[in-house]
């Protein structure tokens, strides 16, 4: 699980910013965004459904910054719960 972003449901912050790097799309067709940095932290990874992504796709290494609101959702193997983000919005790439 995602502590950091599960952290942010606990303190009830509906939407906050991020910053992250592009990291590419994954097999399954998701956006890969790595060393997400947030209020309550730094996260590894986390993917984005296709459909979420509201910009063009971007070079590998593009730092990104957004907000965004954390949504729990169901892992496909072991059916345990985890977090993302969902509601992307005011994407702008830094220099």
């Amino acid at each position: 699980m995602r502590r950091e972003l599960a952290a942010l449901r606990r303190a009830g912050i509906q939407r906050t910013r991020f910053s992250a790097f592009f990291s590419g799309i994954s097999p399954r067709g998701h956006v890969i965004l790595s060393d997400l940095k947030g209020p309550f932290g730094n996260t590894p990874y986390v993917w984005i459904p296709f459909e979420q992504w509201k910009s063009r796709l971007l070079l590998p290494g593009s730092e990104v910054e957004f907000s965004a609101s954390v949504c729990p959702y169901w892992r496909n193997g072991d059916r345990s719960q985890d977090f993302g983000l969902c509601d992307i919005s005011e994407l702008e790439v830094l220099p």
